[in-house]
């Protein structure tokens, strides 16, 4: 896993990157200071290791 410093729609956003996920995620502090407004996208049921929760698929155009 690496950290990096790095933007969502020009918010500063700390990323954990682990090079063998399939997916990302965002919490929704973090969704909402980077303006995306994730209850539109899909919502989801997902797997986590605390169990089952909610979770909403959006696509993002770019990160930096």
């Amino acid at each position: 896993m690496f950290r990096y410093q790095g933007k969502i729609n020009n918010a500063s956003v700390h990323f954990l990157i682990d090079t063998g996920a399939t997916s990302i995620a965002l919490n929704s502090g973090t969704a909402r200071q980077a303006g995306i407004n994730y209850k539109k996208g899909n919502q989801k049921v997902v797997q986590t290791a605390s169990g089952l929760v909610k979770a909403w698929q959006v696509s993002l155009n770019s990160s930096t």
